[in-house]
């Protein structure tokens, strides 16, 4: 039996966004600049823009879906988290086994099952 690897809140949200699961759910957000529009500013001395980026948005919606997963993992797998010195520390080995069967569900989710069929 493997010895439990215990790391920061931070290193599991890293894992959680490097991992091929958090990458899929990762924003793409888009902007397009007419050039029309790109010239009508130029000829302007200030513009002045209220508010979060359609980018700063969907980043910040991400950055809450990291954490809503790192909790509902937590909440599935409570041996997998513990406090130390006020510092939550998460399993990694069962974090990256979660990752992977997240990933599992979304491929079959998109494509279907997967045939198991023994031939010979």
């Amino acid at each position: 039996m493997a010895d439990h690897v215990w790391i920061s809140r931070e290193d599991a949200e890293r894992i959680v966004r490097d991992s091929s699961w958090g990458r899929l759910k990762e924003p793409n957000v888009v902007k397009s600049v007419s050039v029309f529009d790109s010239l009508a500013h130029s000829f302007t001395r200030e513009r002045v823009i209220y508010g979060m980026s359609d980018t700063d948005k969907e980043l910040l919606k991400y950055r809450h879906f990291i954490d809503l997963t790192i909790r509902s993992f937590c909440e599935a797998n409570p041996d997998c988290r513990r406090i130390v010195d006020g510092n939550e520390e998460i399993e990694e080995g069962a974090l990256r086994v979660f990752l992977g069967k997240a990933m599992d569900d979304e491929i079959r989710d998109e494509f279907g099952t997967v045939p198991r069929i023994k031939v010979g």
